[in-house]
């Protein structure tokens, strides 16, 4: 039984096909839909640091991801809401399959869905996909779409 779904989103095509996949079999099999955005830095950004430091924001980490999550994640996660899915939003810093792996891993992940191709299309094709890295190293079953 499929009970804890991962979607990777990287705002490509294909992670937008992936997703609403994600949110059909989140709802058809009522789980939990864990809707990930990875960005590929270890801090916020510097101009994120600097408005922070401007707000007296003691944690930048934490603005740029509540950014990340109401400008990307929350319009699709209250869409799949309104499709009966419930859905949890979170953002990962760092290397996008190494960071995949894990928080499936952490969370219990029963199957990951993502879009084939994303974003990094060059990146992909000289050290190899992130899809391919998560379809050969993580415990739990991986779609990819296209």
């Amino acid at each position: 039984m499929i009970k804890t779904i991962l979607a990777a989103y990287d705002g490509s095509d294909h992670a937008e096909k992936a997703v609403s996949l994600a949110g059909d079999l989140a709802a058809k099999y009522g789980a939990m839909l864990h809707l990930a955005k990875v960005v590929d830095h270890s801090h916020a950004s510097s101009d994120v640091v600097e408005f922070a430091a401007q707000e007296h924001v003691d944690n930048p980490d934490r603005v740029e991801e509540r950014a990340v999550v109401e400008r990307e994640l929350q319009p699709i996660a209250d869409r799949l809401h309104a499709g009966g899915t419930d859905v949890q939003c979170v953002v990962l810093r760092g290397e996008p399959a190494s960071v995949l792996i894990d928080y499936s891993n952490n969370v219990g992940v029963d199957l990951i869905v993502m879009g084939r191709r994303g974003r990094g299309r060059m990146e992909g094709l000289v050290i190899g996909s992130v899809s391919a890295k998560l379809t050969s190293h993580a415990n739990c079953l991986v779609l990819t779409v296209k």
